[in-house]
């Protein structure tokens, strides 16, 4: 049976600096589109799994232009509706040494915010699924796009889809505390979670376990198995799947990825990687976790393996997605030295 992965966000234009220039002296930015589920929805596709995103932009040329991005990066755009005044926008500062990336955003009243459950046929969009994705950034953006993102995983839940959440917490968009508890409420329709945090768990009287309001990354990999496990068992959850970012500088990263699952701590090989462009590399190791998990072809060492390669990978590719094929991700989970011209 054909795997087929549904993802649930909204497509932005981003328009970057050149040359890690400020804001301040660009005189021109480049062109491109991007956004969370889109991104994930993406990779997916290019590693050759069918994958389809759900969101809505408006009825006018950008928002036919971010279809056919969409297209052409593989994914099936039948559920992306027309509608509304706007398309969402991002403006990215790429940093460089000792400088850090900035991101502003200009989203308020876009198509995709102001979208209702009505919009969108659950039964058309759901038919043949198996896995179903979406994010706290999602959730974040308006209390419809809230009410959405429950409604929506309650759906795929019910028809007996996979349903994954990246908790993917962005301070710009919502208060932590609130986030905690929100994505509390969507938790218990998830079988796979990315991140941890904002996350409120309590313990049998009602606290805090294990004071998780103050987990926050970098965390401590040595000692957070019994954490995991208190979440999976809580929230009824198969995996827990993280990241670990050692920042050298802007340009340079130390990376390593985790997944907990059947009691265990699966951890990836490190990766020492040269920044060309590191937004969307969660969203890449997500989409690598997908993939690999409904390839049933991995072990789940294989699973994390697999995710972590992607997600080093995406750090090399400019833009918001992905592109990387299976042999490019098979190519470096099998490379243990330097990486020599293609021939």
């Amino acid at each position: 049976m054909r795997k087929k992965v549904v993802t649930l966000g909204e497509i932005l234009i981003r328009l970057t600096t050149n040359d890690s220039e400020r804001f301040s002296q660009a005189q021109k930015l480049e062109v491109t589109y991007g956004g969370s589920e889109a991104n994930i929805a993406s990779t997916i596709a290019h590693l050759g799994m069918w994958a389809s995103f759900i969101t809505a932009v408006p009825d006018n040329e950008l928002g036919n232009s971010a279809i056919e991005f969409m297209r052409k990066n593989g994914v099936h755009t039948g559920y992306m509706l027309r509608q509304g005044d706007r398309l969402g926008i991002y403006f990215a500062e790429k940093g460089y040494s000792i400088r850090p990336s900035k991101i502003v955003y200009d989203r308020k009243n876009s198509a995709f915010t102001e979208s209702k459950i009505d919009d969108y046929d659950m039964d058309l969009i759901f038919e043949d699924a198996n896995w179903f994705h979406t994010s706290g950034i999602t959730a974040a953006l308006s209390n419809n796009l809230f009410d959405l993102t429950k409604a929506t995983m309650q759906e795929a839940k019910k028809r007996g889809l996979k349903v994954s959440l990246d908790l993917n917490y962005r301070a710009s968009l919502w208060d932590f505390e609130v986030a905690r508890e929100k994505m509390a409420e969507l938790l218990p329709y998830a079988d796979i979670c990315f991140g941890i945090e904002p996350l409120f768990v309590p313990d049998e009287d009602g606290n805090d376990y294990k004071d998780t309001n103050n987990i926050k990354r970098p965390y401590d990999f040595d000692n957070i198995d019994d954490t995991l496990e208190y979440i999976c068992n809580y929230y009824d959850l198969e995996a827990i799947a993280l990241t670990k970012r050692r920042v050298i500088n802007a340009n340079r990263n130390i990376l390593q990825s985790y997944m907990y699952a059947n009691k265990t701590l699966y951890a990836s090989k490190v990766f020492d990687v040269d920044i060309v462009d590191r937004i969307g590399g969660g969203d890449a190791f997500a989409a690598g976790l997908i993939y690999a998990i409904n390839s049933e072809n991995y072990t789940p060492k294989e699973c994390v393996e697999f995710a972590n390669a992607t997600f080093a990978l995406k750090h090399t590719i400019p833009g918001d997605m992905g592109i990387v094929t299976l042999s490019d991700v098979h190519q470096l989970m099998n490379s243990d030295e330097g990486f020599d011209v293609s021939r």
